[in-house]
């Protein structure tokens, strides 16, 4: 509704004994990065979002 945003599991990426320490997301034209740190290392990710709808994710599509 534009004032509450709700969040769902969809996928676990185990990091065994690695943890991850902290993460940063930031968007640059029209692209969204995320960064994780991971003990003494840096991951880079470039996320693709999209958008579904419940009976798209009943589905499991």
């Amino acid at each position: 509704n534009g004032t509450k945003f709700v969040a769902e599991e969809v996928m676990r990426h185990e990091t065994g004994p690695n943890v991850v320490m902290n993460c940063f997301v930031q968007n640059v034209q029209n692209r969204t990065y995320l960064t994780a740190g991971q003990e003494s290392h840096c991951q880079l990710y470039k996320v693709n979002i999209r958008m579904v709808d419940a009976a798209e994710m009943r589905r499991g599509s």
